[in-house]
């Protein structure tokens, strides 16, 4: 009976506004959101419905909904955008409701508090738990601040907030350092208290950058448009980005994967933002009658979307030479051709860009077939100094080869006065746009480019390679056309299956299964190469040669390596930072 009358009296309790709109907002995703928003805004007060509520109560409840939203979006970034469209809404809502009522300054307030207690507070983690825990909770921690800054970019982007309050939170990510600890009177205690502070101090600072890099990358293009952000902090902006550029190559103090998160932002400025836009976002679901319908219902994948013009315009005035190779073998044996043909009988000089798993192994081919050539090699670990020696000695004609590990290769601080001679790829890049990027920052109209193409493991840029070629008027292998037309028929025996649209999305195998598990490998050594992503994004580890008799090239590969760790195997004569491959003649 008591159980009875327990249960009734709970169902007799009416749902709290609060608990309403948590329910609502937690199940907020692109294809309910007009259904969902409709039944969020029927449960804020209307001036239809004749109730009168003050003003101070009004904004009460308009800080209390705001509060639930801008949770939900620090918990899930992959919906920053659509987050941002509900406190678009909302802001409507209440312009129509209350006309007087400033609803920009409300959400702003919201911001500013919440970036406040999040971000600039450090959080209250008890000391005395254990280390996997301890790792878990900052990082929890981390995800959360990550999401609140990423949505505070995209409200300003929108107009919806006020630029200069953001631009307060840029200077501040970029500035703010940690205290040192209090002085003690034992001086065994005071050198273990500087030490923990001074790591505490560069936690602290990496965990701003990354912030920083978050937020500069959710409002992209927005940071270089007038109708944003005003003239005088766009010119702030250009002084971040500066200093930025030289964070970036700060080994001594920042982490290869926090340099890393910093160029791969001030490469995506270089390339006018536009591989932040061809990204993948969560979109709404199609009908399941739409499925099977007419193709010209599907919306365009990736690879069927516009070309930049400027960057298709570098393809078309290029010689370009695509070579489809079956191996890595075929292509260092092409790679030796490439030199003798170009450098041996043309006296030309050439960069080749490869990924940093597979400069070893070219370093080891010319230096066993080509004893007479001098040839450097530069990446992201090389010193100021190499690198300014070795781009010197490239533009004097000293050096003929320039090998590049393809992290660097799009830099601005890597750049030789004019275009590459010869530029030969012995990689493919991650993505279309990166390829035709890196043709636009390395090539003329005199530049003969040499593409290795390696279906086994490139399969996935088959459709929007044939279609680049094909619109900037470049010939097309047969080999590369047989690539296209074997994952063609492949789709198309699977056609009426429920499975063929994911089969042609994650890039059917040529012939068999396996150019799917080699395509994910590729791009797990791609994301290490770029040190983003991972916790413990260290140092890069770097194949060894084929050679047996050869030194090993493998780097320690520690979970969270310092700046430190990553040049103690300098050894005697090599300035620390200086890749341990690195070869000069």
């Amino acid at each position: 009976l008591d159980r009875a009358q327990s249960r009734s009296a709970l169902g007799g309790v009416r749902k709290t506004p609060q608990l309403q709109w948590r329910s609502i907002v937690n199940k907020f995703t692109p294809e309910k959101f007009d259904k969902l928003l409709e039944q969020l805004l029927a449960t804020l007060p209307a001036a239809s419905e004749g109730v009168s509520v003050s003003d101070g109560e009004f904004k009460q409840t308009l800080e209390d909904l705001l509060t639930i939203v801008f949770d939900a979006s620090s918990r899930q970034h992959q919906y920053t955008v659509m987050y941002t469209d509900l406190c678009e809404k909302l802001m409507e809502f209440v312009a129509k409701q209350r006309p007087e009522f400033d609803s920009r300054s409300c959400v702003w307030a919201k911001c500013q508090a919440i970036f406040r207690t999040m971000v600039l507070t450090p959080p209250e983690i008890p000391r005395e738990l254990p280390d996997d825990e301890l790792s878990d909770r900052k990082a929890k921690h981390k995800e959360k601040m990550v999401g609140i800054v990423k949505f505070g970019g995209d409200l300003v982007s929108r107009g919806l907030v006020p630029s200069d309050g953001v631009m307060l939170w840029i200077q501040t990510l970029l500035s703010e350092r940690a205290e040192t600890a209090e002085p003690s009177a034992d001086a065994s205690e005071d050198q273990s208290g500087q030490a923990e502070s001074r790591a505490k101090n560069v936690e602290q600072r990496e965990v701003q950058l990354e912030l920083l890099c978050a937020i500069l990358a959710c409002m992209g293009s927005a940071t270089q448009d007038a109708k944003t952000l005003t003239e005088d902090n766009r010119r702030v902006i250009q002084d971040v980005f500066s200093q930025m550029e030289r964070l970036s190559m700060d080994a001594a103090s920042l982490s290869l994967r926090i340099r890393c998160l910093i160029r791969d932002v001030l490469d995506l400025r270089m390339a006018e933002w536009k591989e932040k836009e061809g990204k993948l976002k969560p979109g709404m679901l199609l009908k399941r009658e739409e499925d099977a319908g007419d193709a010209a219902d599907i919306p365009p994948s990736p690879s069927q979307a516009p070309l930049d013009p400027s960057l298709l315009a570098t393809l078309q005035q290029v010689e370009h030479h695509l070579e489809v190779i079956d191996d890595k073998d075929g292509k260092l044996e092409r790679l030796k051709k490439l030199v003798a043909l170009y450098y041996s009988g043309q006296e030309r000089q050439l960069v080749v860009v490869a990924n940093s798993t597979n400069v070893a192994r070219i370093l080891d081919l010319l230096e066993r077939s080509f004893s007479d050539i001098a040839f450097h090699a530069l990446d992201c670990h090389s010193s100021d100094l190499a690198r300014s020696n070795s781009l010197k000695a490239f533009e004097s004609g000293e050096v003929p080869v320039l090998l590049l590990a393809s992290e660097v290769s799009t830099r601005k601080d890597f750049d030789v006065c004019g275009p590459a001679p010869v530029l030969v790829n012995f990689d493919f890049p991650m993505t279309l746009q990166l390829y035709l990027y890196r043709l636009h920052k390395r090539a003329g109209s005199k530049t003969n480019v040499h593409t290795f193409f390696v279906p086994q493991f490139d399969v996935r840029h088959t459709a929007s390679l044939v279609a680049a070629l094909d619109a900037a008027g470049q010939k097309i292998p047969d080999a590369l056309r047989k690539v296209k037309d074997q994952l063609s028929a492949s789709g198309g025996e699977r056609g009426g299956d429920k499975g063929a649209g994911k089969g042609r999305e994650r890039g059917v195998a040529v012939g068999s299964g396996a150019a799917g598990g080699h395509d994910r490998e590729q791009r797990g050594r791609e994301n290490r190469e770029r040190g983003g992503g991972g916790a413990g994004g260290g140092a890069v580890e770097r194949e060894a040669p084929a050679r047996g008799d050869a030194k090993s090239l493998r780097r320690p590969s520690a979970p969270a390596a310092s700046p430190k760790a990553v040049d103690d195997d300098a050894g005697p004569g090599r300035p620390p930072g200086e890749a341990p491959w690195r070869r000069n003649s």
